[in-house]
């Protein structure tokens, strides 16, 4: 996570914890709710761009949090 440049972290835990692992996000959000309004708007632009992205070779990188059991 370090090396890249733009991270926007999406997260219900506070932006400090991140921090605690040396991760600088540029945008982090926290407590947040969707707006269908925005997102149709961005893919119409990208459609209309045509700024396409293979799915089929897509893969999107989740950090998920780690459980630890006693």
């Amino acid at each position: 996570l370090k090396k890249c440049q733009k991270l926007h972290i999406i997260s219900d835990l506070p932006e400090e914890e991140f921090h605690k692992m040396n991760v600088v996000p540029n945008v982090f959000s926290a407590d947040i709710t969707i707006d269908y309004i925005f997102w149709a708007a961005y893919a119409y632009e990208r459609f209309t761009c045509q700024d396409f992205v293979n799915i089929s070779a897509a893969a999107p990188f989740y950090l998920k949090q780690v459980y630890t059991h006693n």
